[in-house]
Order: structure tokens, then C-alpha cells, then sequence
């Protein structure tokens, strides 16, 4: 709003798109849809088993924080309360939050892949030697 003010323009006018100054290098990296899926597998597991995703719910909720509440940020939150609250089993839980996240880095994938200034690249080495081509610009 300050900025609006200052500039007297409409926002629109003011948080469009203007070309940058400096060239920019952006990359992804492509997995296979199965590699990602164990992956997020992988992190889910050591985040409930070795990071305290539960305990992190619990001390919310004793922090007074509505179930509902809980829920509604999201994913992780929203099942872990369910779990806690006895309204799904641990596997249950552990099931819906896998299905879940995959389907999030499936919309982010498809949202990143509009970004065609991205350069998408299988493995480190290619992406080691464009970094180096695009330094030695």
C-alpha cells in the first residue's frame, strides 16, 4: 500500500513484470515420477519417526490451538490432527499424507514446468556444465 501511494499508480501497474537487469541462470532438476515418490516416502518416514512431527501437533494443540485449527494449515497438520484425535489409525495417516504430498509435487511440477525460462536437466553433470558455460558468458 505504501508503494501504491508513493508511485500514485494502481498496483497493477506498479507489480507487473519488468525485465531484469542481469542474466539469470534458472535450473530443475527432472526426476522419474518413482525416484520423487520415494523420496517424499523417505522424508516423511524420518519426519514422523526422527523430527518430531507428532510431538510438534501435540504441543500446538496444548498451546491451545483448535483441532480445527490444525487442520486447517494444511497437509501435515490436518492429518496429523485426525491421528490424534483418533479419528484415523497411524497407517491411515502415514497413507494419506503420502497420497497427499505426491499430489502436491505434482501440481508444483506442472506449475514449474510453465516457467520456460527453467532449464531442466536429468543429472549434476549437465548442470555442472551449464553453470560453468553460463559463468564464462
Amino acid at each position: 500500500i505504501e508503494i501504491m501511494m508513493d508511485e500514485k499508480k494502481p498496483l497493477s501497474r506498479i507489480s507487473q513484470k519488468k525485465e531484469s537487469n542481469f542474466d539469470i541462470l534458472i535450473l530443475g532438476i527432472k526426476k522419474p515420477k518413482e525416484v520423487l515418490r520415494q523420496k517424499i516416502k523417505k522424508r516423511l518416514k524420518e519426519r514422523l519417526e526422527k523430527e518430531g512431527m507428532i510431538d510438534e501437533v501435540k504441543n500446538l494443540h496444548k498451546q491451545k490451538v483448535s483441532w480445527k485449527r490444525l487442520e486447517s494449515f494444511g497437509l501435515e497438520y490436518k492429518w496429523l490432527s485426525y491421528f490424534l484425535q483418533k479419528k484415523i489409525t497411524y497407517q491411515e495417516m502415514q497413507e494419506f499424507l503420502e497420497r497427499d504430498i505426491n499430489r502436491f509435487a505434482k501440481r508444483q511440477t506442472t506449475w514449474f514446468k510453465r516457467d520456460k525460462r527453467i532449464k531442466w536437466f536429468d543429472n549434476y553433470w549437465q548442470i555442472r556444465k551449464e553453470v560453468k558455460n553460463f559463468l564464462q558468458k
